[in-house]
């Protein structure tokens, strides 16, 4: 019999949070199974474009979630998509006529093979719908904790309400709405459905870190209730409860760093943007032109990167990794080059400072977050930096990897433990080197790109595996 698998989202989960301290149960878990230290997520590192990323294994110059908000113009003659929002969600999809991710999924993917994928997810509507965005069309069981009018399908979410309900009111930390959660998914989803896979998306400590701040009191709890949820998983894994092995993978979107000053990004920015130009601003922006608009994209990063507080700049390509715009990096070094792609992306400064905790990675910001919580978005290590662990009897014991990964490769891998290939659309690797009869990789690389800059030298690195490619980090010396 094929195993559980059981994915696991530790939304916005520093590595560097976890010890013997705070989360004593997964810091064993990370000892005792197969731990991916230099595991990365896709830019921007946000929650919607990473949750995408984890379902479609592709990066998102493929799936086409660009950003967590975008413009898309198929989408009510182009306005902004929030993918956070239901409402905008089911605008998107219905403008694509179900497509609005433009590549195949995990749950596609286990649906055509006869298999039952489930998402129980304390995220946004969004983030649920990104993780199984086609759960309603396969019968699929897609649980939103956070707005239940993305519960799929009605009848059986109506149901499952009515016996855990109702929500738990968010809190920092969210540990009651945790509890509930996992209760939903032990008690109820798993024993009903019976999926052969899963995913269990809690929204902390994302949601505590951002207004508390890493390394906080409340950020502590939040870590301590998230350990406790972790331990009842794992204790349901090795008793008889499953009625069959269980592989677990523990994983986080994306990592934080902390909102350290405060600068009027929009009030400077919104008046540069001219006839033709649109889009997002705050400490990742993104600004397209339209068609005759690219004089007036190139007056505005001029002025953009005289900005004392401006980081990283993305471009279209030049050539190499030059972008056109001057002092740029080349966008399709993000692999962000999809249609919906800005024509221009942009991040703020960041420093190693620490915060009032002692955590380092910090940056200027302009957001609903108060100075000294947390962000995240941009290219800093801190914040690409994602968790991405194994353990189970498919996979090895106490192995400690230092090479690229990514949560690109958590689909591709999750299928060929399920024995079902990958869709051709799906770009990341398949983790062998953490499977019991594993190979490991036969080259590993590290390589560096540096442009220089009116602010410095801009640096890009990024890790290779046998050719598949991982961001690492970016940043301005």
């Amino acid at each position: 019999m094929k195993p559980f698998v059981l994915i696991t989202v530790l939304d916005g989960m520093r590595r560097d949070q976890i010890s013997p301290d705070t989360m004593p149960v997964l810091h064993r878990f990370l000892a005792e199974g197969c731990d991916f230290v230099e595991s990365s997520c896709v830019f921007p590192s946000a929650t919607r474009v990473n949750a995408a990323a984890l379902s479609t294994g592709a990066w998102p110059g493929r799936n086409g979630i660009v950003s967590n908000k975008f413009h898309d113009r198929r989408t009510e003659g182009g306005r902004l998509v929030h993918t956070g929002l239901l409402e905008d969600i089911l605008a998107a999809e219905a403008a694509h006529d179900g497509g609005f991710i433009t590549s195949a999924t995990l749950g596609d993917a286990m649906a055509a093979a006869g298999l039952t994928f489930t998402v129980v997810s304390s995220g946004s509507a969004g983030t649920t719908h990104m993780t199984s965005p086609r759960a309603s069309k396969h019968g699929q069981v897609s649980i939103c904790l956070s707005d239940w009018r993305a519960c799929t399908p009605e009848g059986y979410a109506a149901e499952l309400l009515r016996r855990f309900g109702p929500i738990e009111p968010v809190d920092m930390p969210n540990a009651a709405r945790m509890v509930q959660q996992t209760d939903m998914f032990l008690d109820g989803v798993y024993p009903e459905i019976q999926p052969d896979a899963a995913v269990l998306w809690y929204n902390d400590p994302d949601l505590t870190f951002h207004y508390k701040g890493i390394g906080s009191a409340e950020a502590l709890a939040a870590l301590a209730a998230l350990d406790q949820q972790f331990a009842r998983l794992l204790a349901w894994a090795h008793s008889p409860a499953p009625g069959r092995k269980v592989d677990i993978i523990v994983l986080s979107d994306h990592g934080h760093i902390t909102a350290r000053e405060t600068v009027a990004v929009k009030a400077t920015l919104a008046p540069l943007l001219a006839d033709g130009l649109h889009g997002t601003i705050g400490y990742v922006g993104g600004i397209h032109a339209e068609p005759g608009a690219e004089r007036a994209l190139q007056a505005f990063a001029e002025k953009l990167v005289e900005l004392p507080w401006c980081g990283l700049v993305f471009s279209r390509a030049r050539d190499g990794h030059h972008g056109i715009i001057p002092g740029s990096f080349a966008r399709e070094m993000l692999f962000n080059d999809h249609e919906r792609s800005p024509d221009l992306f942009f991040s703020l400064r960041t420093a190693d400072s620490a915060n009032a905790a002692g955590v380092t990675g910090g940056c200027f910001f302009e957001g609903d977050v108060p100075e000294g919580g947390s962000t995240h978005g941009g290219l800093m290590r801190q914040e690409m930096n994602s968790l991405l662990a194994m353990a189970g009897p498919s996979f090895r014991q106490a192995k400690r990897f230092g090479h690229g990964a990514g949560i690109v490769d958590i689909a591709p891998t999750v299928l060929s433990l399920l024995g079902i290939p990958a869709p051709a659309s799906m770009q990341g690797r398949i983790l062998h080197e953490a499977f019991v009869a594993g190979r490991e990789p036969a080259r590993v690389d590290r390589e560096t790109f540096r442009i220089d800059t009116a602010r410095g030298q801009a640096r890009l690195d990024r890790l290779t595996v046998d050719g598949w490619t991982y961001l690492h980090s970016a940043g301005i010396a």
